[in-house]
């Protein structure tokens, strides 16, 4: 979904003239320089799958060493390591694209979750794991507030909805480490901004939020989300049957304690 967002928005305007990088909070657009350099970078914003999708933005790289497009190019192969769950070259790519552009809140949102992901409760290096968590992750989230609209032919809703689910990794980030803490009032309050910061919030985070107050004894919360989920007309068969299974966890719960 992420991907489709910055492609839609990269539409609104010719690459020879700019190219939008909407993952980035960064109020100056980068230019092209040259046509071959447009082409490149239309053939990156372009190329389908994880791994043509790296190949096209190491292209770039490579042959334009130059560009003003280094953060965007990495933020594109940061995103296609996501995709393939490659956890480990999310940081790799995704430190890179910070560097080139700091401001890159797409890039810090999705390396926040991939720490996240591999951080265990009994890792010996947890606490440095979970404050580059929360490093990235609230980096993400207060960048993504300044972020300006790339083309004024947005809507609102339509630019909110797209940075929604940019920096969405970032509060599933910080959740999945409140997790790993124990701290299921935590992992439940970011949840509920990632959910409240967007439009339409993503179904399976809906149960993700239902999870975690399950967890912290908020029953009424958490049905309340759990039902959003059900009920949402864009959600898989997958992840109805997922609320369900935590709302009968809920009942069973609730009986326990009469």
């Amino acid at each position: 979904m992420i991907r489709s967002r910055i492609l839609a928005l990269a539409a609104g305007v010719a690459v020879a003239a700019t190219t939008l990088c909407a993952q980035s909070a960064n109020p100056i657009p980068p230019k092209p320089k040259s046509k071959k350099e447009a082409e490149a970078i239309n053939a990156m914003y372009r190329a389908q799958g994880p791994d043509a999708q790296i190949a096209a933005a190491q292209d770039l790289i490579t042959h334009f060493a130059d560009t003003e497009f280094k953060g965007a190019a990495f933020y594109v192969m940061t995103f296609a390591a996501d995709a393939k769950r490659d956890w480990i070259n999310v940081v790799v790519y995704g430190e890179q694209a910070v560097a080139a552009d700091p401001m890159n809140y797409g890039a810090m949102a999705l390396m926040a979750r991939a720490i996240a992901q591999g951080t265990k409760k009994f890792d010996l290096d947890k606490a440095d794991k979970i404050a580059k968590v929360q490093k990235y992750g609230k980096d993400a989230i207060d960048l993504s507030k300044k972020a300006p609209k790339p083309n004024a032919q947005l809507t609102d809703q339509q630019w909110a909805t797209a940075v929604s689910e940019m920096v969405g990794p970032a509060y599933e980030g910080l959740a999945q480490v409140a997790m790993v803490d124990e701290k299921y009032e935590e992992c439940a309050g970011y949840l509920k901004q990632g959910v409240d910061s967007s439009p339409s919030p993503d179904p399976a985070m809906l149960v993700r939020l239902g999870f975690c107050y399950r967890l912290a004894k908020k029953y009424d919360d958490a049905t309340a989300a759990l039902d959003r989920a059900i009920n949402d007309p864009t959600a898989v068969e997958q992840v109805k049957q997922a609320a369900m299974q935590q709302k009968k966890y809920i009942d069973q719960a609730r009986a326990t304690a009469k």
